[in-house]
């Protein structure tokens, strides 16, 4: 009487037609099997793939420190710049005294006026030089802020993915903890219609 009542609810639960035996144990357990295999690899797939997301993620944070290392050397090139600039400027003000010398001097001074011309010139190509490196130096530092700010977007849509992977992930365990539990009673199942058979 207890046997036709489980088979009644299996009959309910699978449809009419359920017959216990072997050739349910065919049609049923090995599908399921499958899927419990299935799932398995599924979840050693997703585990491998979070394993690659975690370095992923370290390479992000590195690529952000390497970033502002450079950017702070850019700054002291900046900063070498304004003092050759300054060099510059000192030379300029050297050559405009040495001309105002050399035309005191009259004749005598006229070695001080050539001297004084090449130093006007040298500290003119030096500055446009220094101005030449400077915007070159914006241009890169207008670069890697573009670099950093793609990088920082990337981490977000990372830390985005990461969150919906977690999900998908508890998802997969909860999908083969069901597999196997549905395994388990399938298999028990089987066993005890093979002992009422």
């Amino acid at each position: 009487n207890a046997v036709f009542a489980v088979i009644d609810r299996l009959n309910i639960a699978f449809g009419e037609g359920f017959a216990p035996g072997s050739a349910y144990r065919s049609a049923g357990i090995p599908h399921i099997n499958d899927t419990v295999g299935i799932s398995r690899k599924g979840l050693s797939n997703l585990e491998g793939y979070e394993k690659d997301m975690e370095v992923m993620a370290g390479d992000l944070n590195n690529i952000n420190g390497i970033l502002a290392e450079f950017n702070q050397e850019i700054q002291k090139i900046g900063e070498v710049g304004s003092f050759i600039v300054g060099i510059s400027d000192q030379l300029r003000l050297l050559a405009f005294n040495a001309s105002i010398e050399a035309a005191r001097a009259g004749q005598a001074g006229r070695g001080f006026t050539v001297v004084a011309d090449e130093m006007t010139v040298m500290s003119s190509k030096t500055r446009e030089g220094v101005n030449s490196i400077n915007s070159i130096l914006n241009e890169i530092i207008e670069s890697s802020r573009l670099v950093n700010t793609s990088i920082s977007n990337c981490g977000d849509t990372f830390n985005k993915s990461k969150e919906t992977f977690e999900d998908v992930n508890k998802s997969f365990r909860e999908i083969n903890d069901h597999s196997i539990s549905i395994n388990e009673r399938m298999n028990e199942l089987s066993s005890v219609f093979e002992d009422v058979a």
